[in-house]
């Protein structure tokens, strides 16, 4: 219920047959959503979170579903009874906001250091925006200043970093 009440999406796992014991409503309604219920509304445990449990779980194990990405993150695996497994789900839409919110970027601004961090070139972006790789230059150069950086691998870097919940003081935002 405290899980739940802080909209934690967690699952507990047997780890020698990778039964789902118990889950949140919010794991199982994703779980639902990458992966599909049968009939009775049941996720089973799908084959590569099954396989991810074998190998020790020692990193996390990402399911991509179109543009959103689901990651699982074993918490305790201390147990030879149940294991805790954490769930989030990123997408690129919500890396848009999530970089507005961090450094007050404009949308395009955001849009922007999105694909930067992404490794694409003016030229990508703009087609990717529908723009002209001039426009996203100068979009570039509003993130540089508001970052307070001078590169485009400084600027993501800075991102990448903010976004994991890294080194908060680092950037100053103006």
């Amino acid at each position: 219920s405290a899980l739940d009440a802080f909209g934690n999406a967690v699952l507990a796992m047997t780890p020698h047959d990778g039964r789902i014991v118990w889950q949140t409503p919010l794991a199982r309604q994703w779980m639902q959503r990458y992966f599909g219920p049968d009939d009775d509304g049941i996720v089973d445990t799908p084959p590569q979170l099954t396989a991810w449990l074998a190998a020790g779980a020692a990193q996390p194990l990402t399911v991509i579903r179109g543009a959103a990405r689901l990651i699982f993150t074993a918490a305790d695996v201390r147990s030879p009874e149940q294991w805790m497994i954490v769930l989030r789900e990123e997408s690129d839409t919500a890396r848009v906001q999530a970089l507005m919110a961090l450094f007050r970027l404009t949308q395009r601004e955001s849009e922007v250091l999105h694909w930067v961090i992404q490794g694409k070139t003016n030229r990508d972006i703009g087609d990717i925006l529908g723009m002209s790789p001039r426009t996203v230059n100068k979009h570039l150069e509003h993130v540089f200043e508001k970052l307070a950086v001078e590169t485009r691998t400084a600027a993501a870097a800075l991102a990448m970093q903010r976004l994991r919940g890294g080194a908060t003081d680092m950037a100053p935002v103006r």
